[in-house]
């Protein structure tokens, strides 16, 4: 599970690749923002190396395509005023373009081309949750968050296999106030629900793929976190404006709840922890060496979380009880 954190997503990539030297594939990936966009080209078979040098090859200031408000000459429409307006800085349709035609290029169009058959899966695994990738987003017009494709049908009225795998990267990467939310037709009200950014309400437990069937795990899952741990001195912003301090509050909640759940010990023996706090998540124009130590530092702290995983423990403490049916 890949956690999310705009351009810091660089870091997942090097995870990815320590993970892959390592001897591990990636059955099932499950993301959200930036942690969704690194799972869905994952998820549709780029390894991590051409991931990564098509990022680097990638001009991160093309996905700032600016709103009517954003584009206007005129001091007195500032950023803090474009956000309320026009609920966003960017349009956020470059990034879903660049999304899609990454996708399109490895065959991958919607989720039902995802979809995952596998004999030896938990037989507690619904029909709509037999894919290899989840996509966490946020309806804040419904105030729920919302797991995709598993949620679609029963809360929308739309069919998993339907789903366009770059809608829902898109919907994930609706970072508030920066794009715009993703509208998002719902069969079942006819009306339309705006997506953003799955960190709103929580990224995901890290139990999202544990077997419910009592048998064995036939493979671990791993947390990857864009956030090193915070001692009690540290400061992390000092907000100076009305902007700064909209921000912070996002941040917040964004990643308030996750680090409550790492700091989980259970939770935490499970989880790759990658310092990435020396870039901002909003900062694309970030410079390709800055992209490289991203990348190095997330493989790094990915080699050393394997240097003391033990599978056979892993097993020993993540094997649950059956459900009873």
């Amino acid at each position: 599970m890949l956690e999310g954190g705009g351009v810091k997503g660089t870091a997942l990539v090097g995870a990815l690749a320590a993970f892959e030297d390592a001897g591990y594939g990636f059955q099932r990936i499950a993301g959200t923002s930036s942690g969704a966009l690194v799972g869905a080209l994952a998820a549709a078979g780029i390894r991590a190396a051409t991931l990564h040098q098509l990022l680097l090859d990638t001009d991160y200031t093309r996905f700032l395509d600016a709103t009517f408000w954003k584009r206007l000459p005129i001091p007195l429409v500032d950023d803090a005023l474009s956000e309320l307006i026009d609920h966003a800085l960017y349009r956020g349709d470059a990034l879903g373009d660049f999304i899609a035609e990454q996708l399109r290029a490895r065959g991958v169009h919607t989720f039902a081309d995802l979809k995952l058959a596998d004999s030896g899966m938990d037989p507690h695994v619904a029909p709509e949750r037999r894919y290899r990738l989840v996509v966490v987003a946020s309806d804040i017009t419904r105030q729920r968050m919302v797991r995709i494709p598993w949620y679609m049908q029963r809360e929308y009225g739309i069919a998993p296999d339907t789903v366009p795998v770059a809608d829902a990267v898109r919907m994930s990467t609706a970072i508030p106030f920066f794009y715009l939310p993703f509208k998002l037709h719902s069969h079942l009200s006819g009306q339309d629900s705006l997506m953003v950014d799955g960190g709103l309400n929580a990224a995901f437990p890290v139990d999202i793929f544990d077997r419910t069937d009592g048998n064995p795990p036939r493979w671990p899952t791993f947390f990857v976190s864009l956030e090193a741990a915070i001692a009690p001195s540290q400061r992390v912003s000092e907000p100076s404006s009305a902007v700064d301090t909209i921000r912070a509050v996002l941040l917040t909640g964004l990643n308030g709840r996750d680090n409550a759940e790492l700091d989980a010990p259970m939770t935490a023996k499970r989880t790759v922890f990658i310092d990435t706090s020396y870039v901002n998540a909003t900062d694309f124009s970030i410079h390709r060496s800055t992209r490289e130590r991203l990348y190095a530092d997330g493989y790094s702290a990915t080699q050393r979380f394997l240097s003391t995983f033990s599978f056979s423990e892993y097993c020993r403490v993540w094997t649950r009880p059956a459900m009873s049916s």
